[in-house]
């Protein structure tokens, strides 16, 4: 039997549902302002149920949801203060999640028969049609771009953040695809998911663009 608490919780998840949806769209038009919207929804589902109301475990999710806020009236309080790095700085969470999203796309293809070439043409000529820059060395084709990605990914270390998205994307690439059979039919099912998640990440790359320059 559901306690009834969480059953209180399972009654509000059309309403996170549509939040969640409705953040996502605009997502695409401003980042920051989607991202509030979907901690909103979250936040109101969380507290739709009295057991972790009651235990204050929203509190990090608030928190989250007020510093953000903050942005929009010129303040940064400390949690969203980036590290200080001595060498280059580290990649933009949005731009991991799109090597990741292009590591996986390879590996599945690959895990089809398409040969790694084509898959990494096939995944820089994606990035292409939805304008996010691939980086790199001057003269050096995108797809060689997208090659070094994958060969790269498997020397990460294993608590490796990247590592770990890549490696959560991957399952859910594999349970997407597990009923198809030829590669024609992995590649429109890829090409369909990148159209899904790339439009939505490309939003947050070019809020940093000016500042950080291509993904290489």
């Amino acid at each position: 039997m559901v306690d009834n608490a969480y059953e209180i919780g399972l009654i509000d998840f059309q309403a996170l549902e549509t939040g969640l949806r409705s953040s996502c769209e605009e997502f695409q038009i401003n980042s920051r302002g989607g991202a509030i919207r979907a901690l909103q929804a979250v936040l109101k589902f969380l507290r739709s149920v009295p057991r972790l109301e009651e235990q204050s475990l929203t509190l990090p999710v608030t928190a989250l949801l007020a510093a953000l806020a903050d942005l929009d009236s010129g303040q940064t309080v400390p949690m969203l203060k980036p590290a200080q790095w001595s060498n280059r700085p580290v990649d933009p969470r949005f731009r991991k999640v799109i090597r990741s999203c292009a590591i996986c796309s390879v590996r599945a293809l690959r895990r089809f028969g398409m040969p790694k070439t084509e898959a990494c043409k096939f995944m820089a000529d994606q990035l292409k049609q939805h304008e996010i820059p691939l980086g790199g060395r001057l003269n050096t084709p995108g797809w060689k771009t997208v090659e070094y990605w994958v060969g790269d990914s498997s020397k990460r270390a294993a608590e490796d953040q990247e590592r770990h998205t890549t490696d959560a994307l991957t399952l859910e690439f594999h349970r997407a695809l597990a009923d198809l059979g030829t590669i024609a039919e992995v590649t429109q099912k890829i090409e369909r998911l990148l159209a899904s998640m790339l439009p939505r990440l490309q939003a947050g790359v070019a809020a940093n663009a000016s500042a950080r320059g291509a993904l290489g």
